[in-house]
């Protein structure tokens, strides 16, 4: 059975013609694997990120479709935050019989096969995959990695070690790989509030106070807090912690730290977080190395978190054609990843069996200036 996209790239003569009939090289296929994160992904009431079907829709339509209710229960649609998505234009992606989609650029001379995963294991294959581009799209986690877990804002392990890691397992029998909850690519030692564990009702990894963290442990974040740090027993940072906690020895002491957020004087607690040789292993980056072409983890604020690990400390280095990789600056939502999936599928130079680099700086560049025209604070480094 013919392939009607290959089809499209023959160029047939008639037959009484003098003219030849020609074939042109077939396009170059490349591999996009969207990765999305727990409470960020497809159908998530929260998240209008829709693969592939917004996409198949202009801009001005994209734009229109409802986001959440304002403070006053006003609603705020897409385009209300990111006026710069009404001009742009609809891709005919395509369906493929085995679930994924593919976008055929004549104008690159390239085919694109993108897949969407939803767990952890496949996060990790995706990494491990040779020529993908994996683009991740959904929680940080402060930094502490990737997370993986059934759609919405749902309590449980997902946040954490993963669904059956909680407190009523012991330290040394938690189960991984896993199918959810996070993959650590961050400092050793990430400060968090305290209120945000009971938010998300999950067992924490606390730092026992007993070895002072460095400033090289730490997340950037944590390090201007290393000297006001102090040992307190969990029932005097947050008495409706010890439920959530794997030990019962309430006489531990736990690093913590007071400071602001969200304009409210509270405790912190230090997490005991890391990227090698981690509570999760193998489900942290020091377990594997990426053969993925190129990386693009889009949470918040990646390039004060992840990058310093991922870059130095794990050493996963650009060279050749090969691994790229791409952070975001400040907080942000799904815009970053929207713009920057639309502008690799939509350039229009010639590229196909050559270095990635110009379509990729052609998206970067065009991503963040479409960011900046909606007013919004982060980038994509």
């Amino acid at each position: 059975m013919s392939d009607p996209i290959i089809d499209a790239l023959v160029a047939l003569t008639g037959a009484t013609l003098e003219a030849i009939n020609t074939l042109s090289i077939p396009p170059e296929e490349r591999l996009i694997i969207i990765a999305e994160g727990k409470q960020f992904r497809s159908g998530d009431p929260w998240c209008p990120w829709k693969v592939p079907e917004w996409y198949r829709m202009p801009g001005s339509e994209r734009a229109k479709i409802f986001l959440q209710n304002d403070w006053d229960g006003s609603p705020i649609y897409v385009g209300t935050q990111h006026k710069s998505i009404k001009s742009l234009p609809a891709i005919p992606i395509v369906n493929r019989s085995d679930g994924s989609y593919e976008y055929l650029n004549t104008d690159q001379g390239v085919r694109f096969i993108i897949k969407v995963v939803q767990t952890k294991l496949q996060f990790r294959e995706a990494l491990t995959t040779p020529g993908a581009h994996v683009l991740y799209d959904g929680h940080a986690r402060y930094g502490r990695g990737p997370c993986f877990g059934e759609g919405g804002g749902s309590k449980g392990e997902m946040w954490e070690e993963g669904t059956g890691n909680g407190r009523d397992r012991p330290r040394d029998a938690l189960v991984h790989p896993c199918e959810d909850g996070i993959f650590r690519m961050g400092a050793k030692y990430i400060g968090v509030e305290a209120s945000e564990i009971l938010d998300h009702g999950y067992t924490p990894n606390l730092a026992e106070a007993t070895v002072r963290p460095t400033a090289d442990e730490c997340d950037e974040e944590l390090k201007p807090y290393l000297s006001s740090l102090k040992g307190r027993k969990i029932q005097d940072i947050n008495p409706a912690l010890i439920p959530l906690m794997r030990s019962e020895d309430l006489d531990k002491k736990f690093w913590s730290y007071w400071a602001y957020f969200k304009k409210v004087y509270q405790p912190f607690v230090v997490h005991k977080a890391g990227w090698e040789s981690t509570l999760s292993s193998p489900d942290d980056i020091g377990a594997l190395t990426p053969t993925c072409r190129v990386f693009s983890h889009l949470g918040c604020s990646t390039k004060k978190h992840n990058y310093p690990v991922v870059r130095k400390q794990k050493q996963w280095q650009h060279e050749g054609n090969g691994r790229y990789a791409y952070w975001t600056t400040k907080p942000t939502d799904f815009a970053a990843g929207h713009y920057w999936l639309q502008h690799l599928l939509t350039y229009k130079e010639f590229n196909a069996f050559q270095p990635w680099e110009k379509s990729l700086n052609y998206a970067l560049e065009k991503t963040n200036s479409m960011l900046t025209k909606d007013n919004f604070s982060s980038q994509i480094y």
